[in-house]
């Protein structure tokens, strides 16, 4: 091959690739203004209403204990 037309075919890459990175660049500018936009109309639209649980969570020391009961008897019996 020739080495112009390598040439130019390496350089006609590199701009097609640049203009394809300066695309998404300004695609993503302009995604990150569009949601600073709405954002500031963000109190038009309140979030929900967290729900509480109907019943109490369990306590975490209860299920500590059976763990470490398991524990102790899985050791007792290895030995």
């Amino acid at each position: 091959m020739d080495q112009a037309l390598v040439l130019r075919e390496g350089l006609f890459l590199v701009a097609v690739s640049m203009l394809i990175v300066y695309a998404f660049l300004l695609v993503m500018i302009g995604v990150v203004s569009l949601s600073k936009f709405f954002e500031r109309f963000s109190y038009l639209l309140p979030d929900a209403e967290l729900v509480k649980p109907t019943q109490p969570v369990p306590a975490a020391h209860a299920t500590d204990d059976a763990v470490r009961i398991a524990v102790a008897i899985a050791t007792a019996c290895r030995r």
